[in-house]
């Protein structure tokens, strides 16, 4: 008799034990804030992926990122209260998917343009920048347009709008997706391609910091807007961010940001 009234009181202990963890378990949320009440892959941080290889918005000044892009993560992680880790840089055509699948990034932000076939995948944030395309080549080279493109090589970074437009509007295009801006420059400077399609505001960047003997030969009015990528089932971390982004353009925060790069985006 004594020793089933001890087995009963030893179960009734661990089962105790069992609904103060599984309470704790409710409270806290498997990879949430507690801090901020919001599902994070690390508490306290807005954990950020990108290419980190596009400037003027997102590279590498030695191992820290830099860019538009990176002042205006650190600006949003602020009204969030939270701190901004960025991870290792990934190739472009496979953040989406990182996002998608959890458990490693809470957020996408490498120039992501909003569109239908992306939102399939995920879910944007309001834009927080507008954008058009820039066609590049050699100033030897002649080129004045991209119909003179039609038929040869031309780069592109790899899953982008840009080597979409391409695509789609030089005649007879010969596409060489490539990981990175960088990359397109460099095929370009060795003769690899003829010309490169990217964001405007990049080929300026690119251009202007590395590349003085490439041009802008045309400016193409597609209206992109960018947005940052997060998980469809991350509503609240959206709504969150969307909120910290009207605040900073309430609050002149933004506009801010923008004076700092208003030499790449004019």
């Amino acid at each position: 008799m004594k020793q089933q009234k001890r087995r009963t009181a030893l179960i009734a202990v661990l089962a105790l034990a069992m609904a103060c963890m599984m309470g704790m378990l409710a409270l806290t949320g498997c990879g949430s804030s507690s801090k901020s009440g919001l599902k994070l892959v690390n508490d306290g941080k807005l954990t950020v992926i990108s290419d980190c290889d596009y400037p003027p918005f997102i590279q590498l000044n030695g191992d820290k990122p830099e860019g538009f892009e990176y002042d205006l993560c650190e600006a949003i992680a602020s009204k969030m209260g939270l701190q901004v880790n960025y991870l290792e840089p990934q190739k472009f055509d496979t953040i989406i998917t990182t996002i998608k699948s959890g458990g490693k990034a809470d957020i996408g932000v490498s120039s992501f343009t909003i569109n239908e076939e992306r939102a399939k995948e995920i879910a944007f944030t309001d834009s927080y920048f507008d954008s058009n395309q820039g066609v590049v080549a050699l100033k030897s080279s002649g080129y004045t347009s991209a119909a003179d493109l039609a038929d040869k090589k031309v780069a592109a970074q790899s899953g982008t709008t840009g080597q979409t437009w391409a695509e789609e509007n030089i005649p007879g295009v010969q596409m060489v997706p490539l990981d990175a801006a960088t990359d397109c420059f460099e095929a370009l400077q060795s003769g690899q391609v003829e010309g490169i399609v990217l964001d405007l505001p990049t080929a300026k960047s690119v251009i202007m910091q590395s590349f003085p003997d490439a041009d802008v030969i045309q400016e193409v009015p597609t209206g992109e807007q960018y947005g940052i990528v997060v998980s469809k089932d991350n509503t609240a971390l959206k709504d969150a961010i969307n909120k910290a982004l009207g605040e900073m353009k309430s609050d002149g925060t933004y506009q801010k940001i923008m004076d700092k790069y208003a030499d790449y985006f004019g």
